[in-house]
C-alpha cells in the first residue's frame, strides 16, 4: 500500500531503496494520487528546482499526473529526458498549439528536430503548415521539409518540389507513408527531367520514399521502373518486391528480364518468398527471367519453386527464351530437379550424345547419377578402380547423389554400407567428399536411411554404416578440419531432424514428463538419435572442444526436449567430472532460446554452484538471459555469492535493472577474501550507458572509480581514453571528469577526486594529449552539450582543434542559435589564430544551425572579405546554394564564377540540378555555362562535362557547348563539348535541345563546322592544326550517335560537302534498319551505294564497316526484308553493290548462326559478274559453327 507522501523529500526517501523500474512505477502512481488531491504542484516545483535526477522525476510525475502546463514550458528543455516527457505530454494531453509554437523561439537544432517529429503524425496539420512557412523563412528549407509529413496533402504537394532537395535520406520514408501520392508525383516529375545517367543516383537517394509509397500505389511504382528505372534496384525498393509481384507479376518479370537493362553482373535477386509468388503467378516473361538468371543461384530457386509437373516445360521454355546462347542448356544440375521420368529420359539422351562424341569417364558420371540406381551404380562402382583420388571422391559424391535422387531410404542405406566398407583406409579428401554428399541429402531421408537395412550389400543398418564411416574419418591420421566440420554438420542435422519429427508426432509439449515428446515416436528416430549422440561424444574426444553449431535455430516447438533427453546422460557424465563446457556449448547452440528451456535452466543453476571461476561468468550470463526473471535471479545469485557483483554479466544486470543492488559493486575496495574479482585481474566497472537509471550517489561513486582508472598510468592508454568517453553521459559527474582532462588548469571541482594521477598535476605528454583529445571529443556527449561549445571553440587555433571541432557540431546542435551565432562570428571573423579547417567547419555549422538571415550575412561577409583563404572561400561557395535565393548568396556565386579561384569553380560544379529547387536551376545553370569561358583550362574542360546536365534548364548551357565545339581557336578540348551535344541530341528532350532537326544544337554545330570546311582550312600543322574543322566534325558525328533516324538526317546534312564523304558513309551505314519492312532496307543500301559509287577503295572500307556494324545483336524477327535487299543489290551487278551485298549477307549469317537462307545468298553471290565480289563471297565460310 502506498505511503502518505506530500513533499519532495518524502518521495525521494521512499524511492531511494527501489530499483529503477520500481522507482518510475512508484513515482507515476503516487503522482496520480497527488494530482487527484491537488497536491502535485508544490512537489513538482520542489523537484524541478534540484538536480537532473529530480527534474526527470518531476517530468514523469507531471506526465502521469496530467500537469501539462509544467511540461508545456519544457518542450525545449536542454535535458533530453525531460524534453521527451514533455513531447509525450504534447501527444497525449491537450497542450495548446501556441505553446508548441513558442518552443520554436530560438530553439536549438535538436529541439526543432524533436518538435518536427512530434507534428509529423498529422494530428495538427494547421500548426504544422504554419510552422513550415515560419521556420522556412527563419531557418531554411531543411527545417521546413521535416514538417511536411504533418501537413495536409494539398500543402505538401504544393511545397514538395521546392523542399525536396532538403529532405534527408531517412525523411523520405516518413513523408511517403503520410503522402504517397505527392511523393510519387514528385518522383515522376524529377525522373522525367533527369538525364539517364543521373537516374541511378536519384533512385538511391530517394529509395526509402519510393519503398514507403509502394504499398499505396504499386502500379505507379512499376510505371516509374519501366520508364525511368535504375539498372539495379536499391535495397529499400528491393525489399518491397513482394508487393510489386502481387500487383502485377508479369511487369516485374518483364522488367527484370529486359535485355536492355544494364544490370550489374551479380545484381541482387529476389528472395525465396518473392520467387514463389512469381512462379505461382506464372507470367509470360518468366522463362526470359530464368534465362537471364540461369547461371545464378536464383535460377535454382526458381526451378525448385516450380511444381514438379511444370518443371520440364519450364526448363524447355527457358532454353528457348535464351535463343542462340549455348551456355543456357539443360545440364546435369538442372535435370536433377525434374521428376523421375523426365530426369531418366533426359539423362539417357545426354549420355548417348556424350558417348557419340567419344566422351568417357568424368564427363559421363554426372549424367549417370541421374539414372535409376540399377543402371548407374554398376558403372560408377566399376570406375572406383581408378588411381586418381580426386576421381574417386567425385564418384562417391555421384553414388550418394544417385541414391538421394530416388528418395528411397534403402538405396541410401546401401550406399552408406558400401562406403563404410570401402573407405576405411581411403584418403581424407575421398572420405570428405562422401560425407559431404551425405550431409547434402534431405535430413528426413538421412534419418529414414539410418533405420533401413544395408540390403544385399552388407550387414547392419544405415546407422551402423554412417557411424562407422564417421568414426573411421575422425580416427584417421590425415583427418582434416573440413571433414570434422562435415561430421559436425551431419550430427547437428540428425539431432534437429529427429527432434522436429518427434515434436511434430507428439504435438505441443509441456514441461512435465508425461507430455514430453517421445524420441521414438517415429520408427526411424531412435537409430538416428543414438548415432548423433555417439558422434557428439566422438567429436568432443577428438577435438577437445564442443561445437553444436546453430542447433537451437534448427529446432522448433518441443524438439529441444528430445535432444536434451538424448544428450542428458552424456552431460551428466561430463558434469560429474567438473566439465561444464559441453553444457555451455549446448547453450550457445540454442542461442536466445536457451533460457526458455527448463532443463537447461536447471542444469545451469547446478553448474553455477559447483563450476570453477573461469566459466562462472559465461554460465551466469546464460542463467540470467531471461529478461522476465533476471532481476530476481541476480538477487538470488548475489545471496549465495556476493562477490559475483564484480562479474561483467552480473554488473550489466545490476546497472540496467537491479539498481537497488548496484551498491554491492561500488565500494572503494572489494571485500577481501571474495571469489571475484580474481586476484591480478582489473576490477570491472558497471556499464555507464545505464547511468541515467542510477541514483546520484551511485553515479558519483561510479565516476570516482572511473577517475581512478583513467588516472592509472599502469592501464593501457586506449582503455583509459575509452573509459573517459564512456563516462561522458553521466549527469553532472561525467561532465566534471571530462572538464579536468579537457583543460590544462584544474577546475577545482571536488565532487570527483583527482588523485595522484591528475593530468593537471603533470606536464603534458603523449598520454595526457590522448586523454585530452578523448575528453574534447566526448564533450558534446555530456548531459549538457551546449555548455561545452564555448570551451570547444576556444581551441580553434591550437593543436587540439581537430579533437575539439569533431564534437563542436553536436554541441552546436544543442545550443541556442543566438549563442551559436555569436561564437561562430568570432571564429570566422578573427584575422588570425584560427586554423583553416576550423574556419571551414565553422562555416558549415553556420548553415546548419543559424537562422537563414544570420547565416547569410555572416557567410557573405566572410566569403567576400579580401584575403580570405581559397579553401574557406570554396567551402562558403559550396554552402551558398543552401541559402538561396538570398541576393547576397547569388552575388557570392556570381563573383566566384567570374574570379574563381579553381577550388571555387570545382565547388560550383559539384552541385547537380536535383540538389536545387526548380526555381533556382536556370540561374545556376547560367553560372555553370560561363565557367568554360572564364576559368582556367582544367576547370573549364570539367565544366564542359557538366553543361549537358544544365542544358534543359538554361539555353546558355547548350549555346556554350556549340560555341566551344565550333571554336577551333579555343584551347579547350572541343571533343568534350561534342560528346555533350551528341548526348543531348539523343536524349528525349524537346527541340532545340534534343534531336538533330534544323535549328537544333547539333544541327547548328554541324552547319558551323561545314562552313569552316567549305571556306578552306589549314592542313599539315602540328598541335591540332591539320584540317581541324574536318577532324572536329568527324569526332562529333562518330560512333556515339546510334539512332538510325538521326544518322540518316545528319548524313543528308553532309551531302553538299564532298570532303565529308567518309563521315557521311559511316552515318549511312548506321542508318540502315534491317528490321524495317520492305523496301526501306533496300532504299538505305542504295543510298549508301550511291554515296560511294565512284570510290572502289572507299567501298571496300565501307563494306567492312557494314559487316562489323550488323553482325552483332539479337537475331532479327524476320530475315525476309533484309535478304531481299541483299539479293536486289547483288542483282544490280555493280562492284560497289556486290561488295555491300556480300558484307551484309555475311553479317546476317554470323548473327543468325548461318541459316540455310543466308548460306544460299552467299553462294549465289559467288556467281556475281564482278571478280572482286566473287572473291569476297568465296572468302566467307558459310559452314562455320
Amino acid at each position: 500500500m502506498l505511503a502518505m507522501i506530500s513533499t519532495a523529500d518524502e518521495l525521494l526517501a521512499v524511492l531511494e531503496p527501489l530499483p529503477h523500474a520500481a522507482r518510475l512505477r512508484y513515482t507515476a502512481v503516487h503522482a496520480h494520487r497527488l494530482a487527484s488531491r491537488g497536491e502535485l504542484g508544490p512537489v513538482l516545483a520542489a523537484l524541478d528546482a534540484r538536480g537532473s535526477y529530480e527534474r526527470r522525476l518531476a517530468a514523469l510525475a507531471a506526465l502521469t499526473g496530467g500537469e501539462w502546463e509544467h511540461l508545456a514550458a519544457r518542450l525545449g528543455d536542454p535535458d533530453p529526458v525531460v524534453r521527451r516527457y514533455a513531447l509525450r505530454c504534447a501527444r497525449r494531453l491537450p497542450v495548446p498549439d501556441a505553446r508548441i509554437e513558442a518552443a520554436y523561439d530560438d530553439a536549438p537544432a535538436v529541439v526543432r528536430g524533436d518538435l518536427a517529429r512530434l507534428l509529423r503524425d498529422g494530428r495538427r496539420p494547421g500548426l504544422a503548415e504554419r510552422l513550415a512557412l515560419r521556420v522556412r523563412g527563419a531557418y531554411g528549407d531543411r527545417d521546413a521539409a521535416r514538417l511536411l509529413p504533418g501537413c495536409s496533402t494539398e500543402f505538401t504537394a504544393r511545397l514538395l518540389p521546392e523542399l525536396a532537395g532538403s529532405l534527408a535520406y531517412e525523411d523520405w520514408s516518413t513523408l511517403a507513408v503520410r503522402h504517397p501520392v505527392a511523393v510519387l508525383d514528385h518522383a515522376e516529375r524529377e525522373l522525367a527531367d533527369l538525364p539517364e545517367r543521373l537516374r541511378d543516383p536519384w533512385w538511391k537517394r530517394h529509395a526509402t520514399g519510393i519503398a514507403a509509397a509502394l504499398p499505396a500505389a504499386p502500379g505507379r511504382v512499376l510505371d516509374l521502373l519501366e520508364r525511368y528505372g535504375p539498372d539495379n534496384l536499391p535495397g529499400p525498393v528491393h525489399e518491397r518486391l513482394g508487393d510489386l509481384v502481387a500487383a502485377d507479376a508479369e511487369r516485374v518479370a518483364r522488367w527484370f528480364a529486359d535485355p536492355g537493362r544494364a544490370a550489374a553482373r551479380w545484381e541482387r535477386t529476389p528472395g525465396r518468398a518473392v520467387m514463389r509468388r512469381l512462379v505461382a503467378a506464372d507470367p509470360p516473361s518468366l522463362p526470359g527471367l530464368g534465362a537471364r538468371w540461369f547461371h545464378r543461384g536464383a535460377f535454382d530457386v526458381l526451378l525448385r519453386c516450380t511444381p514438379p509437373s511444370r518443371r520440364a516445360a519450364f526448363v524447355d521454355a527457358v532454353v528457348a527464351a535464351a535463343g542462340p546462347r549455348r551456355n543456357v542448356r539443360a545440364h546435369d544440375g538442372v535435370i536433377a530437379h525434374l521428376p523421375a521420368a523426365d530426369r531418366h529420359s533426359r539423362a539417357r539422351a545426354a549420355i548417348e550424345a556424350l558417348r557419340a562424341e567419344g566422351e568417357t569417364g568424368w564427363y559421363l558420371w554426372g549424367a549417370l547419377a541421374l539414372l535409376p540406381p540399377a543402371e548407374a551404380r554398376p558403372e560408377l562402382l566399376a570406375a572406383l578402380g581408378t588411381g586418381d583420388s580426386d576421381d574417386r571422391g567425385t564418384l562417391w559424391d555421384r553414388l550418394v547423389a544417385n541414391a538421394g535422387h530416388t528418395r528411397d531410404p534403402r538405396q541410401v542405406a546401401e550406399v552408406l554400407t558400401l562406403a563404410a566398407g570401402r573407405l576405411t583406409n581411403e584418403r581424407d579428401p575421398v572420405r570428405g567428399e562422401a560425407l559431404s554428399a551425405v550431409a547434402d541429402l534431405p535430413a528426413p531421408l538421412i534419418v529414414a536411411a539410418l533405420a533401413a537395412g544395408g540390403g544385399a550389400t552388407g550387414d547392419g543398418t544405415g546407422a551402423d554404416a554412417l557411424e562407422r564411416l564417421c568414426l573411421d574419418a575422425l580416427r584417421a591420421r590425415d583427418c582434416s578440419s573440413g571433414t570434422r566440420d562435415t561430421v559436425r554438420t551431419l550430427t547437428v542435422t540428425l539431432l534437429a531432424a529427429v527432434g522436429d519429427a518427434a515434436a511434430a508426432a507428439n504435438g505441443p509439449t509441456g514441461t512435465d514428463d508425461a507430455t514430453r515428446p517421445d524420441p521414438a515416436a517415429g520408427a526411424d528416430g531412435a537409430a538416428a538419435l543414438r548415432t548423433a549422440v555417439r558422434l557428439v561424444e566422438a567429436l568432443t574426444a577428438h577435438t577437445g572442444t564442443v561445437d553444436l553449431g546453430r542447433l537451437g535455430h534448427l529446432l522448433r516447438g518441443g524438439a529441444m526436449d528430445v535432444v536434451l533427453d538424448a544428450l542428458g546422460p552424456w552431460l551428466d557424465r561430463v558434469a560429474a567430472r567438473g566439465d561444464v563446457m559441453p553444457l555451455l556449448a549446448l547453450v550457445r547452440s540454442c542461442g536466445r532460446r536457451a533460457h526458455r528451456i527448463p532443463e537447461l535452466r536447471d542444469r545451469l543453476e547446478q553448474a553455477l554452484r559447483s563450476c570453477p571461476d573461469g566459466p562462472f561468468g559465461e554460465i551466469a550470463t546464460a542463467w540470467l538471459a531471461d529478461r522476465a526473471t533476471r532481476g530476481d535471479r541476480v538477487a538470488e545469485l548475489l545471496a549465495w555469492e556476493p562477490s559475483a557483483a564484480f562479474l561483467p554479466p552480473v554488473l550489466a544486470v545490476l546497472a540496467a535493472e537491479r539498481t537497488d543492488l548496484l551498491d554491492h559493486a561500488l565500494p572503494e575496495n572489494p571485500c577481501p577474501g571474495g571469489r571475484f574479482p580474481v586476484a591480478g585481474t582489473p576490477r570491472p566497472l558497471p556499464p555507464f550507458r545505464f547511468a541515467d537509471r542510477w541514483l546520484p550517489r551511485q553515479q558519483q561513486a561510479a565516476v570516482r572509480l572511473a577517475a581512478d582508472v583513467v588516472a592509472d598510468r599502469g592501464r593501457g592508454l586506449d582503455e583509459r581514453a575509452a573509459l573517459l568517453r564512456a563516462v561522458a553521459p553521466v549527469p553532472t559527474y561525467g561532465r566534471a571528469l571530462l572538464q579536468r582532462y579537457a583543460t590544462s588548469v584544474p577546475t577545482g571541482d571536488t565532487s570527483v577526486p583527482t588523485g595522484d594521477g591528475d593530468p593537471a598535476s603533470s606536464s603534458a605528454g603523449p598520454a595526457e594529449s590522448a586523454l585530452t583529445a578523448a575528453a574534447l571529443d566526448s564533450a558534446a556527449h555530456t548531459d549538457d552539450p551546449a555548455s561545452a561549445l564555448g570551451a570547444l571553440l576556444d581551441h580553434a587555433g591550437d593543436d587540439r582543434a581537430a579533437a575539439a571541432w569533431s564534437s563542436a557540431g553536436r554541441a552546436a546542435a544543442h545550443a541556442r542559435p543566438s549563442r551559436v551565432a555569436a561564437l561562430l562570428h568570432e571564429v570566422l571573423t578573427s584575422e588570425s589564430g584560427v586554423k583553416v579547417t576550423v574556419r571551414k567547419a565553422a562555416a558549415r555549422l553556420a548553415v546548419d544551425h543559424l537562422p537563414r538571415e544570420a547565416a547569410t550575412a555572416l557567410l557573405s561577409a566572410v566569403g567576400s572579405a579580401p584575403g580570405v583563404h581559397p579553401d574557406v572561400h570554396a567551402t562558403i561557395v559550396g554552402l551558398a546554394p543552401a541559402l538561396l535565393p538570398a541576393d547576397e548568396m547569388w552575388a557570392l556565386l556570381e563573383a566566384a564564377t567570374t574570379h574563381g579561384p579553381e577550388s571555387a569553380w570545382r565547388t560550383l560544379m559539384d552541385v547537380n540540378p536535383a540538389d536545387l529547387a526548380p526555381a533556382h536551376r536556370s540561374r545556376y545553370g547560367e553560372l555553370i555555362a560561363r565557367i568554360p569561358f572564364v576559368a582556367e583550362q582544367h576547370a573549364a574542360e570539367q565544366a564542359l562535362f557538366h553543361l549537358r546536365d544544365w542544358a534543359r534548364y538554361t539555353p546558355a548551357a547548350g549555346r556554350a557547348l556549340v560555341d566551344v565545339c565550333t571554336d577551333l581557336a579555343s584551347p579547350l578540348d572541343g571533343r568534350r563539348a561534342g560528346y555533350g551535344l551528341t548526348e543531348l541530341a539523343q536524349s528525349p528532350l524537346p527541340h532545340p535541345i534534343g534531336g538533330v532537326g534544323r535549328g537544333s544544337l547539333t544541327h547548328d554545330a554541324v552547319d558551323r563546322l561545314l562552313a569552316l570546311v567549305a571556306a578552306g582550312e589549314p592542313e599539315g600543322g602540328a598541335g591540332g592544326g591539320d584540317l581541324p574543322a574536318r577532324r572536329r566534325l568527324h569526332s562529333l558525328l562518330g560512333s556515339s550517335i546510334r539512332d538510325r533516324g538521326m544518322c540518316a538526317a545528319l548524313a543528308r546534312q553532309l551531302t553538299p560537302e564532298p570532303a565529308m564523304t567518309s563521315t557521311r558513309t559511316s552515318l549511312l551505314v548506321r542508318a540502315i534498319d534491317l528490321e524495317a519492312a520492305e523496301p526501306e532496307p533496300l532504299r538505305s543500301l542504295r543510298e549508301l551505294a550511291a554515296a560511294i559509287a565512284s570510290r572502289p577503295v572507299l567501298a571496300v572500307r565501307v563494306a567492312e564497316d557494314l559487316e562489323e556494324s550488323h553482325r552483332y545483336g539479337a537475331p532479327l524477327a524476320d530475315l525476309t526484308a533484309a535478304l531481299a535487299a541483299v539479293r536486289a543489290l547483288g542483282d544490280d551487278g555493280g562492284l560497289v553493290e556486290g561488295l555491300l551485298a556480300v558484307a551484309l549477307a555475311t553479317a546476317l549469317g554470323i548473327r543468325h548462326s548461318w541459316p540455310d537462307t543466308c548460306r544460299a545468298t552467299v553462294v549465289a553471290l559467288r556467281r556475281h559478274g564482278e571478280p572482286e565480289v566473287r572473291e569476297a563471297a568465296y572468302a566467307t565460310d558459310v559452314g562455320a559453327a
